[in-house]
């Protein structure tokens, strides 16, 4: 285990040492003298994407005044679930397309999406990423296959999981996962639900008659009165069909994080 948190940590001081982007976590030190590696980053005062989707209660500053909402989760403020989609899939796309070879993180989740004092989405812990190759359908080049298969298995694709290829749609499956999370207030993976899996339970329902309404009803937290709210239901269509669409088991058909960002503008002009 000693070797493995040391093999991560170069892993990951490799990765930061290469690049710096307002969307990715800042290195500022490291020291591999003691009996474990550490690593000092700049200070998240708000936590992970996955605390704002567990917590009730979320203080948002607002024109320089500090707002106190009950909410279960976020999709009900939308200028804030632009604002942290934006910033992943901008960081996501800068790792994927800035360099020779694009940077796979290969562990995006909730959990790795970091918050600064503005709320500012920064996407944290390299450690299981690695130099891949983009996705071309019609380059013919066979792809990469990785050694071993690391990383959060809710969010990892049936091709990695499976045949361990390994490409840039890794991390948009990754990310498509966790759009569904916003979108629904639905955990990546609970024991007691059926199907056990959010894009499994997604895709099931979303076969069902009745469209974005009924999938609202049966996705969304049952504490939450959606009501007539248009604005509610048009982030949610778009967060849920965008989320479907990265997350399809053809990893040809998901798109790239470029085209991620002119959907989640859309969601802007909303």
């Amino acid at each position: 285990h000693q070797k493995e948190r040391l093999r991560q940590s170069l892993q990951e001081l490799r990765t930061l040492a290469k690049f710096r982007h307002d969307n990715i976590l800042s290195l500022y030190g490291y020291s591999l003298d003691g009996p474990e590696p550490c690593l000092i980053y700049q200070f998240m005062s708000n936590g992970s994407l996955e605390d704002r989707l567990l917590w009730s209660w979320v203080r948002i500053p607002l024109k320089e005044k500090q707002f106190l909402f009950k909410i279960q989760h976020l999709h009900l403020i939308g200028l804030f679930v632009y604002q942290y989609q934006k910033g992943v899939s901008c960081g996501l796309h800068f790792l994927h397309t800035t360099g020779t070879m694009p940077i796979i993180h290969g562990d995006v989740k909730s959990a790795n999406i970091l918050l600064d004092k503005h709320y500012e989405p920064k996407l944290g812990d390299f450690g299981l990423s690695r130099d891949g190759q983009l996705e071309n359908f019609e380059d013919g080049k066979k792809p990469m296959i990785a050694s071993h298969i690391k990383g959060t298995l809710a969010y990892l694709p049936p091709e990695f999981t499976t045949s361990q290829i390994l490409t840039t749609k890794l991390d948009v499956y990754s990310f498509g996962v966790v759009l569904l999370e916003m979108a629904s207030g639905q955990r990546a993976f609970l024991s007691n639900r059926e199907p056990q899996g959010l894009v499994e339970y997604t895709n099931k329902y979303y076969r069902l008659d009745g469209g974005v309404n009924k999938m609202a009803e049966i996705l969304s937290d049952k504490k939450i009165v959606i009501g007539d709210n248009q604005q509610y239901k048009q982030i949610f269509e778009l967060l849920i069909m965008l989320g479907i669409a990265c997350t399809k088991n053809d990893r040809f058909l998901r798109p790239t994080f470029s085209q991620v960002f002119d959907q989640l503008e859309t969601l802007n002009k909303k």
